[in-house]
């Protein structure tokens, strides 16, 4: 399974507090979020290793933007 490792990012939690963490890691197995926060980076043996650099990592957004009610309107 490909597992990834994020560094030294701003994470952006869109949780309800809308929290940031500044200098956090994210760690990802497949496609399932493993651990986020500030954890030893040695816990896991990622396949792939990326340093934010301090730039924002949030998750993946989704545009619900549709026209639906114009397709009943023909």
């Amino acid at each position: 399974m490909d597992s990834l490792l994020i560094t030294n990012g701003l994470l952006v939690t869109l949780d309800r507090q809308n929290r940031f963490i500044e200098n956090g890691k994210l760690y990802i197995e497949g496609s399932h979020i493993v651990d986020v926060g500030d954890f030893p980076a040695d816990r896991y043996r990622p396949d792939r290793v990326i340093d934010a650099g301090g730039r924002p990592v949030l998750p993946g957004l989704i545009n619900a933007h549709h026209h639906l009610y114009s397709t009943f309107a023909r």
